[in-house]
Protein backbone atom coordinates (compact mmCIF):
# COMPACT_ATOMS: atom_id res chain seq x y z
CA UNK A 1 0.00 0.00 0.00
CA UNK A 2 2.79 2.39 0.64
CA UNK A 3 4.19 1.89 -2.50
CA UNK A 4 3.21 3.79 -5.51
CA UNK A 5 3.55 1.23 -8.26
CA UNK A 6 1.47 -1.33 -6.58
CA UNK A 7 -0.92 0.72 -4.26
CA UNK A 8 -3.79 -0.13 -6.61
CA UNK A 9 -2.92 -3.71 -6.47
CA UNK A 10 -2.41 -4.04 -2.58
CA UNK A 11 -5.69 -2.27 -2.31
CA UNK A 12 -7.92 -5.13 -4.01
CA UNK A 13 -6.06 -7.91 -2.39
CA UNK A 14 -7.36 -6.10 0.70
CA UNK A 15 -10.83 -5.95 -0.33
CA UNK A 16 -9.97 -9.36 -1.25
CA UNK A 17 -9.05 -10.94 1.79
CA UNK A 18 -11.87 -8.88 3.63
CA UNK A 19 -14.21 -10.55 1.61
CA UNK A 20 -12.76 -14.30 2.47
CA UNK A 21 -13.01 -12.89 6.09
CA UNK A 22 -15.10 -15.44 8.00
CA UNK A 23 -13.97 -15.20 11.77
CA UNK A 24 -12.45 -12.84 14.50
CA UNK A 25 -9.52 -13.92 15.20
CA UNK A 26 -8.05 -14.86 10.75
CA UNK A 27 -6.89 -10.68 11.23
CA UNK A 28 -4.06 -9.41 13.51
CA UNK A 29 -5.77 -5.96 14.97
CA UNK A 30 -2.21 -4.21 14.47
CA UNK A 31 -2.95 -5.31 11.12
CA UNK A 32 -6.02 -4.14 10.64
CA UNK A 33 -5.10 -0.88 12.23
CA UNK A 34 -2.61 -0.20 9.68
CA UNK A 35 -4.06 -1.18 7.20
CA UNK A 36 -7.55 0.96 7.27
CA UNK A 37 -5.39 4.06 7.89
CA UNK A 38 -3.48 3.84 4.70
CA UNK A 39 -6.48 3.00 2.74
CA UNK A 40 -8.03 6.22 4.35
CA UNK A 41 -4.89 8.03 3.58
CA UNK A 42 -5.84 7.52 -0.30
CA UNK A 43 -9.11 8.85 0.40
CA UNK A 44 -7.42 12.54 0.04
CA UNK A 45 -5.55 11.27 -3.10
CA UNK A 46 -6.85 13.48 -6.32
CA UNK A 47 -6.20 9.84 -8.24
CA UNK A 48 -10.26 9.10 -8.58
CA UNK A 49 -9.71 5.28 -9.81
CA UNK A 50 -7.81 5.05 -6.77
CA UNK A 51 -9.93 6.67 -4.15
CA UNK A 52 -13.09 3.77 -5.28
CA UNK A 53 -11.80 0.99 -4.23
CA UNK A 54 -9.43 2.18 -1.48
CA UNK A 55 -13.05 3.30 0.02
CA UNK A 56 -14.59 0.13 -1.20
CA UNK A 57 -11.98 -1.83 0.90
CA UNK A 58 -11.85 -0.04 3.40
CA UNK A 59 -15.55 -0.49 3.83
CA UNK A 60 -15.64 -3.97 3.31
CA UNK A 61 -12.63 -4.44 5.64
CA UNK A 62 -14.01 -2.50 8.52
CA UNK A 63 -17.47 -4.57 8.25
CA UNK A 64 -15.52 -7.79 9.05
CA UNK A 65 -15.84 -9.56 12.33
CA UNK A 66 -12.10 -9.49 12.73
CA UNK A 67 -12.86 -5.92 12.68
CA UNK A 68 -15.05 -5.20 16.02
CA UNK A 69 -13.78 -4.05 18.65
CA UNK A 70 -9.66 -4.19 16.82
CA UNK A 71 -9.22 -0.24 16.31
CA UNK A 72 -8.26 1.88 18.78
CA UNK A 73 -8.78 5.85 19.36
CA UNK A 74 -6.13 7.22 17.32
CA UNK A 75 -7.05 4.83 14.24
CA UNK A 76 -10.47 6.12 14.74
CA UNK A 77 -10.07 9.88 14.60
CA UNK A 78 -7.51 8.77 11.70
CA UNK A 79 -10.29 7.30 9.80
CA UNK A 80 -13.01 10.29 10.77
CA UNK A 81 -10.44 12.82 9.57
CA UNK A 82 -10.29 11.12 6.14
CA UNK A 83 -13.69 10.33 5.74
CA UNK A 84 -15.69 13.87 6.84
CA UNK A 85 -14.43 15.66 3.48
CA UNK A 86 -16.44 12.74 1.83
CA UNK A 87 -19.99 13.56 3.07
CA UNK A 88 -21.36 15.80 0.04
CA UNK A 89 -23.43 15.11 -2.97
CA UNK A 90 -20.70 16.36 -4.83
CA UNK A 91 -19.56 12.74 -5.61
CA UNK A 92 -22.44 10.04 -5.02
CA UNK A 93 -19.93 7.25 -5.93
CA UNK A 94 -18.25 7.75 -2.92
CA UNK A 95 -20.88 8.75 -0.68
CA UNK A 96 -22.63 5.72 -0.27
CA UNK A 97 -19.92 3.96 0.86
CA UNK A 98 -18.46 6.36 3.06
CA UNK A 99 -21.66 6.02 5.08
CA UNK A 100 -21.56 2.93 5.68
CA UNK A 101 -18.12 2.96 6.82
CA UNK A 102 -19.27 5.84 9.22
CA UNK A 103 -22.02 3.50 9.95
CA UNK A 104 -19.64 0.72 11.48
CA UNK A 105 -17.28 3.19 13.29
CA UNK A 106 -20.25 4.42 15.12
CA UNK A 107 -21.40 0.53 16.74
CA UNK A 108 -17.89 0.61 18.62
CA UNK A 109 -17.01 3.68 19.06
CA UNK A 110 -20.18 6.04 19.20
CA UNK A 111 -19.09 8.68 21.22
CA UNK A 112 -15.98 9.39 18.95
CA UNK A 113 -17.41 9.25 15.70
CA UNK A 114 -20.76 11.02 16.05
CA UNK A 115 -19.32 14.69 16.63
CA UNK A 116 -20.66 18.12 15.93
CA UNK A 117 -19.09 18.05 12.62
CA UNK A 118 -21.18 14.81 11.29
CA UNK A 119 -23.97 15.86 12.86
CA UNK A 120 -23.67 19.08 10.68
CA UNK A 121 -22.39 17.29 7.43
CA UNK A 122 -25.65 14.97 8.45
CA UNK A 123 -28.04 17.98 8.25
CA UNK A 124 -26.19 19.69 5.21
CA UNK A 125 -26.76 16.13 2.99
CA UNK A 126 -30.41 16.60 3.90
CA UNK A 127 -30.82 19.92 2.04
CA UNK A 128 -29.77 18.53 -1.43
CA UNK A 129 -31.27 15.31 -3.24
CA UNK A 130 -30.97 11.85 -2.31
CA UNK A 131 -32.33 8.59 -3.16
CA UNK A 132 -31.11 4.69 -3.82
CA UNK A 133 -28.17 3.52 -1.92
CA UNK A 134 -27.21 6.52 -1.00
CA UNK A 135 -30.19 7.51 1.18
CA UNK A 136 -30.30 3.51 2.39
CA UNK A 137 -26.85 3.77 3.82
CA UNK A 138 -27.31 6.80 5.43
CA UNK A 139 -30.74 5.58 6.77
CA UNK A 140 -27.94 2.40 8.45
CA UNK A 141 -25.97 5.29 9.84
CA UNK A 142 -28.73 7.18 11.61
CA UNK A 143 -29.87 3.54 12.61
CA UNK A 144 -26.72 3.27 14.27
CA UNK A 145 -26.57 6.56 16.06
CA UNK A 146 -30.11 6.34 17.63
CA UNK A 147 -29.74 2.37 18.51
CA UNK A 148 -26.31 4.00 20.48
CA UNK A 149 -28.25 6.95 22.51
CA UNK A 150 -26.04 9.42 20.77
CA UNK A 151 -28.95 10.80 18.17
CA UNK A 152 -30.13 13.76 20.45
CA UNK A 153 -28.26 16.50 18.69
CA UNK A 154 -28.32 15.13 15.50
CA UNK A 155 -32.10 15.23 15.81
CA UNK A 156 -31.98 18.50 16.49
CA UNK A 157 -30.37 19.39 13.72
CA UNK A 158 -32.66 17.93 11.97
CA UNK A 159 -35.90 19.52 13.41
CA UNK A 160 -33.96 23.09 13.65
CA UNK A 161 -31.51 23.08 10.46
CA UNK A 162 -33.11 21.19 7.61
CA UNK A 163 -36.74 20.48 8.88
CA UNK A 164 -38.90 21.53 5.68
CA UNK A 165 -35.54 22.79 3.66
CA UNK A 166 -35.50 19.12 2.43
CA UNK A 167 -37.94 16.90 0.60
CA UNK A 168 -40.12 16.15 3.08
CA UNK A 169 -40.52 12.40 2.48
CA UNK A 170 -36.17 11.95 2.95
CA UNK A 171 -36.04 14.03 5.83
CA UNK A 172 -38.81 12.54 7.58
CA UNK A 173 -37.33 8.77 6.48
CA UNK A 174 -34.74 10.20 8.93
CA UNK A 175 -36.39 11.71 11.83
CA UNK A 176 -38.72 8.53 11.46
CA UNK A 177 -35.56 6.21 11.62
CA UNK A 178 -33.86 8.01 14.77
CA UNK A 179 -37.22 8.48 16.40
CA UNK A 180 -37.74 4.85 16.50
CA UNK A 181 -34.15 3.45 17.48
CA UNK A 182 -33.35 5.85 19.37
CA UNK A 183 -36.73 6.79 21.71
CA UNK A 184 -35.87 8.61 24.35
CA UNK A 185 -32.58 9.45 23.72
CA UNK A 186 -33.11 11.68 20.94
CA UNK A 187 -34.76 14.42 22.94
CA UNK A 188 -38.43 14.32 21.09
CA UNK A 189 -41.51 11.88 20.83
CA UNK A 190 -44.15 11.09 18.61
CA UNK A 191 -46.68 12.86 20.12
CA UNK A 192 -45.00 16.13 19.07
CA UNK A 193 -45.64 15.19 15.40
CA UNK A 194 -48.92 13.94 16.04
CA UNK A 195 -49.45 17.61 17.52
CA UNK A 196 -47.64 18.99 14.55
CA UNK A 197 -50.28 16.64 11.67
CA UNK A 198 -53.15 17.88 13.63
CA UNK A 199 -52.62 21.60 14.65
CA UNK A 200 -50.23 22.84 11.80
CA UNK A 201 -51.48 25.14 9.46
CA UNK A 202 -48.22 24.48 7.07
CA UNK A 203 -48.69 22.27 4.92
CA UNK A 204 -44.95 21.47 4.58
CA UNK A 205 -44.93 21.04 8.38
CA UNK A 206 -47.94 18.54 7.74
CA UNK A 207 -46.23 16.40 5.16
CA UNK A 208 -43.24 16.26 7.19
CA UNK A 209 -44.53 15.35 10.34
CA UNK A 210 -46.78 12.63 8.31
CA UNK A 211 -43.86 11.36 6.84
CA UNK A 212 -42.10 11.15 9.91
CA UNK A 213 -45.01 9.03 11.60
CA UNK A 214 -45.19 6.33 9.06
CA UNK A 215 -41.61 6.03 9.00
CA UNK A 216 -40.91 5.43 12.66
CA UNK A 217 -44.37 3.26 12.61
CA UNK A 218 -42.94 1.29 10.22
CA UNK A 219 -39.60 0.49 12.04
CA UNK A 220 -41.36 0.03 15.18
CA UNK A 221 -43.91 -2.31 13.94
CA UNK A 222 -46.13 -3.94 16.38
CA UNK A 223 -44.29 -1.63 18.89
CA UNK A 224 -45.28 1.53 17.49
CA UNK A 225 -48.06 3.12 19.83
CA UNK A 226 -49.60 4.90 17.15
CA UNK A 227 -53.07 3.40 15.66
CA UNK A 228 -54.60 3.38 12.34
Amino acid sequence: LKNETTRLSAVRAVDTVAALTTSKDQLQPAWIREVSLELAAQLRKADRSLRGPSLGALKNLLVTPAARNSLDTPTVNGLIGALLPLLTTADLHLLGPTLLVQAALVEDEPKIVVTEQLNRALCELLTAPLGGAVLDALLILVQNIGEKGVGAPLMNGLLTEVSVNGDPAVVGKVIGTLLAFGGGSVGVTLDSFLKELNTSSDEASKSLALAVLGESALRMGNKSPLTP
